[in-house]
């Protein structure tokens, strides 16, 4: 399983940041969440909010593609806490990265109250969710902005979306 988890996780870093916070919002609705990705809408830092469907707690997700060895440090972590701020409805946040974090960053989250999930967490969440893999250069269900289908690498989560098993 370790070869298939490293494997997630180095593919997830090959995809734009865009189709990222796409993967995260199918994520979190694989995990009983009703998510979306707030993608070229302004966001103002949130990338995906999720709507928890039994509890109706509301996750403000900031996500980050880095490269492994680009971990993410306190700075940042003190930006993102800051999301709290924006809507009084928002419940959790919580930053998701492909790569890792600083040790001070992981003690002023803890003390921030920001959760945090680094990149072989993400790639497990995937794995245990029913990502079996990333597949490259198959079409997708989104259409670019002149209403052709897009090709983009993709991770295959069963069951995820009505008629099909593929998630951008």
């Amino acid at each position: 399983m370790g070869d298939l988890i490293e494997d997630i996780q180095s593919r997830l870093v090959s995809v734009s940041p865009y189709e990222l916070e796409d993967i995260v919002a199918d994520l979190w609705n694989s995990m009983g969440y009703h998510a979306k990705s707030t993608s070229n809408s302004g966001d103002r830092g949130i990338d995906v909010v999720a709507r928890a469907v039994e509890s109706e707690k509301i996750e403000a997700i900031q996500v980050k593609r880095n490269q492994k060895e680009n971990r993410i440090g306190s700075p940042e972590i003190r930006r993102y806490a800051t999301l709290y701020l924006q809507d009084s409805d928002i419940d959790e946040v919580v930053l998701v990265t492909t790569s890792s974090f600083t040790d001070e960053a992981i003690i002023l989250a803890h003390d921030l109250d920001v959760r945090l999930i680094h990149g072989r967490k993400l790639a497990e969440l995937i794995h245990e969710h029913g990502g079996s893999a990333i597949r490259s250069g198959e079409p997708s269900l989104d259409r670019s902005e002149d209403n052709t289908p897009r090709t983009v690498d993709r991770i295959v989560l069963s069951g995820n979306v009505p008629g099909s098993n593929t998630v951008s």
